[in-house]
């Protein structure tokens, strides 16, 4: 009898964790989906992004940029979380958007 309560526990458990994470990415997905659009960018926050000031040549953009995606680049984080996958994902499509609006 212990022994199936020990099951009863181990399964309630589990089932409890469950529930718990799938309404955790539901409501991350729903928030996803809600989010407002942004907008067009200006080259300013492009520039922010990249971490450059605004009269930066050519030279300084495309080291910039080479840092900035070093650090974000999703196979950098493969043996990592999803989530953490997916925000370096977003991160570096920031990046990639902000230099080719910079060259």
């Amino acid at each position: 009898m212990a022994i199936f309560i020990r099951y009863l526990a181990i399964a309630y458990l589990v089932y409890w964790i469950y529930r718990r994470l799938s309404r955790l990415l539901f409501q991350q997905a729903h928030r996803q989906q809600s989010a407002p659009q942004q907008g067009p960018r200006t080259a300013m926050s492009a520039h922010n992004i990249l971490g450059i000031r605004p009269g930066a040549n050519a030279d300084e953009i495309k080291a910039a940029y080479k840092h900035k995606i070093s650090e974000y680049h999703p196979d950098k984080v493969a043996h990592l979380g999803d989530e953490l996958q997916t925000l370096a994902k977003l991160k570096s499509k920031e990046i990639n958007q902000a230099y080719k609006e910079l060259t």
